[in-house]
């Protein structure tokens, strides 16, 4: 039923490719937090800067000087290659729907561990957008080390969109 109506909604959306409540539900019913953040943790493990990359939004893809080196930064802060991945939980989604306009954000934290240390990984995902369909994507990534809490040196590494200044 899924994959039917995924296949209606790409279909509208060749008719009427600017009809943003349409495009923000083929967004939402395509998108897949649990693959996505398989994605990540893929790419992070295997050092594969392109693909997260490419998960990025367009925000941080203009804003961001040499957004490979950073992302690469990102990855080379952790000590050891990962070992065990917690399950990532929700700790916010806002949904903003007013007829035309639709927006879906999730911020998400991954607790995991590799042969040295513990780490957690925030993640704020555009999901819909109908105002900026580009815009979806991570909009924030943060790598902490939660030994340091209330250190300067919790906060790892972070790339985010310029909202976050």
């Amino acid at each position: 039923m899924a994959k039917i109506i995924i296949s209606i909604l790409t279909f509208l959306l060749m008719l009427f490719p600017n009809w943003s409540g349409l495009l923000a539900e083929y967004q939402f019913r395509t998108f897949d937090m649990d693959t996505s953040v398989s994605m990540v943790m893929d790419a992070i493990s295997a050092k594969d800067i392109g693909t997260i990359e490419t998960m990025m939004c367009l925000n941080i893809k203009q804003n961001i000087l040499d957004l490979p080196d950073e992302i690469g930064k990102l990855i080379n802060a952790i000590d050891g290659s990962i070992v065990e991945i917690s399950p990532w939980r929700r700790n916010y989604s806002s949904t903003t729907a007013n007829g035309r306009e639709r927006l879906y954000f999730e911020q998400i934290k991954l607790d995991f561990k590799t042969s040295e240390k513990e780490y957690s990984l925030g993640i704020m995902w555009g999901i819909v957008n109908s105002l900026a369909p580009k815009e979806i994507g991570i909009r924030r990534i943060v790598l902490t080390d939660p030994s340091l809490f209330g250190t300067d040196g919790y906060v790892v590494a972070t790339i985010h969109a310029t909202e976050y200044d």
